[in-house]
């Protein structure tokens, strides 16, 4: 079978069963990925009538997380989700915590090699505009364009997080279709320097760039806190000055409200309009929490959250 009919196949499934669940009445919506401007940019759709799942689709395009909206749209009734590896972690990671009940959301999962990040096409000798479409052969991702198929390497232009992900296939839905194939993580990020001061540095550096745009808050599934700390008027954490020691101030605290609950999507760092290595900073966060707990968040709905329970083994700091 070809790479496209193999791809057109997910698709039909996809479709299938949203317009299933949708007839039925098992759900009020599904959330979902539409075509968009691009072959390699597909957008967040929410249908709520069976015909119009055909707008849906399913290819390395779909990177936004979408656990992102199921929070909102589970007030209006059961929610279906297309939901990939990292979608599905932030839904367990909301069952959790108690923002949504298990029976409030159906999950169509389907199984990802790993998504394009756009951004990284033109490095890769890519014109983005030229390109008619984008499927996977296995790990690979494959580019048609008038002049044929190109196969620039799934290192060179996937999304970062998708080259440090190690799960593939969703940790919990109710059907899953497709079947990822065998993928072994890479360690794609900057280095970051090894000694404090240097680290210190280093990220006073990164965090100077931030122009408080926020889009790394409004895009996580994990921040869904009504007021945000760095919009409380009281008390007040952190000022809307965009300088260095405010902009440290709103990195760190974010980062420490992330332990433990971060599921390494991606987002905030796609989304970040100057490009600081956010990723970098939750992946060594959450290798920390997981040496000292073995905790890996997002995995399983029946567990605890890790900073929610205290356990007499539990590790402490050195006195």
């Amino acid at each position: 079978m070809s790479v496209q009919a193999v791809l057109a196949n997910q698709l039909a499934e996809v479709r299938r069963e949203a317009r299933r669940v949708l007839e039925s009445g098992e759900v009020k919506t599904v959330l979902g990925y539409r075509a968009g401007p691009t072959a390699v940019r597909a957008m967040p759709a929410l249908i709520t009538r069976p015909e119009d799942t055909d707008l849906l689709v399913w290819s390395p395009a779909c990177a936004n997380n979408l656990g992102l909206y199921v929070r909102q749209a589970a007030l209006e009734g059961k929610v279906a989700v297309v939901a990939k590896g990292c979608d599905a972690r932030s839904i367990v990671m909301l069952i959790q915590e108690q923002q949504i009940p298990r029976e409030s959301v159906y999950i169509i999962g389907v199984a990802c090699p790993g998504v394009v990040d756009p951004d990284r096409l033109a490095d890769a000798g890519i014109r983005e505009e030229k390109l008619t479409g984008a499927s996977w052969d296995g790990a690979e991702v494959v580019l048609a364009s008038p002049e044929g198929e190109a196969r620039p390497g799934r290192e060179s232009i996937a999304k970062m997080a998708c080259l440090t992900c190690d799960v593939h296939t969703p940790p919990l839905y109710d059907i899953l279709i497709g079947e990822a194939p065998a993928i072994e993580p890479v360690d794609g990020l900057s280095p970051i320097p090894e000694g404090t001061e240097d680290r210190r540095a280093f990220w006073a550096k990164q965090f100077d760039r931030c122009i408080r745009c926020y889009a790394c808050r409004q895009v996580c599934p994990s921040c869904y806190c009504t007021v945000c700390f760095a919009d409380r008027a009281s008390p007040r954490i952190v000022s809307k000055r965009i300088r260095g020691q405010e902009n440290w101030m709103y990195h760190t605290v974010r980062a420490m409200h992330m332990a433990g609950r971060c599921v390494e999507c991606g987002e905030c760092e796609r989304v970040c309009p100057v490009g600081i290595p956010l990723l970098q900073m939750m992946r060594e966060l959450g290798a920390e929490v997981d040496e000292l707990f073995a905790f890996k968040p997002g995995m399983d709905p029946e567990a605890e959250p890790v900073f929610g329970v205290f356990k007499n083994e539990d590790e402490g700091p050195e006195p």
